[in-house]
């Protein structure tokens, strides 16, 4: 019969299984049976009355219809490898990134929003290589005075954007002739000049408004030409000063007991698959895997508990300087400094230390 096939039943029954065949007129033939499989012949007609009662699978055959019974039992198989393939073609050709290289990062922010306007943007459709050099064309043309050439390139799921800024010669602004003043009261301690008429001497006591650097070039008491003044002049000033300092302050203490817990990173938010079991802790983060900008992470968290500590005298002096640099805007990184201070009043308060200070300080004078 060429409407013969073979096929394998589970049948824990195998008496219970014949009877049944008999009586539903079941065709079968070549009977084997090891460990509650059955295999057999059977007509192609009768696969569908075993397989409303038994497991089935069909052994040897060519003919359509068994084709579309063995579709029918591995559909959510088949189904799922059809989806497979068509969302890893999906996301194949899904733009997750783009990767700015430039430390210029107002540029990037620029240029990050004209690549969006042309449709580069994350989570978009890849573009094939004869639109990405259209767009390239078209941006350095929009940015020909600040970038000399640029390239983008598709590595895997993102966008590598490379670029060499253009350099742009700066004009000459200096002044042929300018003058340098004093800003405010005090006496001179320091002279940097590089270019003028240098009118004050060290230990000389200055007003706000007084000329100290003059652009006019003198020879025997005659202005022979005049120049643009360079140079700074330091000086001693003075003020007084209230400040407020608090009596404690807090300080981390690591108790050592910690906990593995996961996040979710969804961009703007995270959220934590487990509670945290404590009320103080930081983090150590570790990325797992990363898809589409999403990303699982597995973090530690380290317990501290606060500890209250006051301030030992040396420290408030410290705080005491670093409270006044920022009242009177020292310029450290310029040279200006705290000189001497006196203490003229300390009140202290439950929490807080409250002192009147005289301060002299080495500062600018000139501008």
């Amino acid at each position: 019969m060429n409407n013969l096939i073979v096929v394998n039943i589970r049948v824990f029954n195998l008496n219970s299984f014949l009877m049944n065949s008999i009586k539903n007129n079941i065709y079968i033939e070549r009977i084997s049976y090891q460990e509650n499989i059955l295999k057999c012949k059977i007509k192609r007609e009768d696969l569908i009355k075993i397989n409303k009662y038994y497991k089935v699978t069909i052994v040897k055959s060519f003919s359509f219809a068994s084709i579309i019974f063995k579709i029918k039992q591995n559909y959510l198989t088949i189904l799922s490898i059809i989806i497979s393939m068509f969302l890893f073609l999906f996301f194949k050709n899904i733009i997750i990134d783009i990767n700015i290289v430039s430390s210029n990062e107002q540029l990037s922010r620029k240029l990050k929003k004209s690549l969006e306007n042309y449709g580069i943007y994350r989570l978009s459709m890849k573009k094939d290589n004869n639109n990405l050099t259209q767009i390239k064309k078209k941006i350095e043309v929009d940015y020909k005075d600040t970038i000399e050439w640029l390239e983008i390139k598709n590595v895997g799921m993102t966008y590598l954007v490379t670029l060499e800024e253009r350099k742009i010669i700066k004009e000459n602004t200096r002044k042929n002739y300018c003058n340098i003043y004093a800003t405010k009261d005090g006496i001179v301690k320091k002279i940097i000049a590089t270019q003028g008429n240098v009118l004050v001497n060290e230990n000389q006591y200055i007003r706000k408004g007084d000329l100290l650097i003059s652009g006019d070039i003198n020879l025997n008491e005659e202005i022979k030409g005049k120049t643009c003044a360079m140079g700074t002049v330091f000086g001693e000033i003075w003020y007084k000063a209230s400040i407020s300092i608090p009596k404690k302050y807090q300080i981390k203490n690591y108790t050592g007991k910690t906990q593995t817990n996961f996040k979710i990173d969804l961009g703007r938010n995270d959220y934590k698959i487990f509670r945290s079991k404590y009320k103080n802790y930081d983090e150590d983060t570790k990325e797992i895997i990363s898809i589409l900008g999403k990303k699982l992470l597995k973090t530690k968290e380290k317990e501290y508990v606060f500890q209250d500590k006051y301030y030992e005298e040396e420290e408030i002096n410290r705080k005491i300087d670093e409270i006044l640099a920022n009242k009177v805007n020292l310029k450290k990184n310029q040279g200006e400094e705290i000189l001497y201070k006196n203490i003229l009043k300390k009140t202290e308060f439950d929490s807080t230390i409250e002192i009147e200070v005289f301060v002299t300080a080495l500062a600018i004078l000139s501008e």
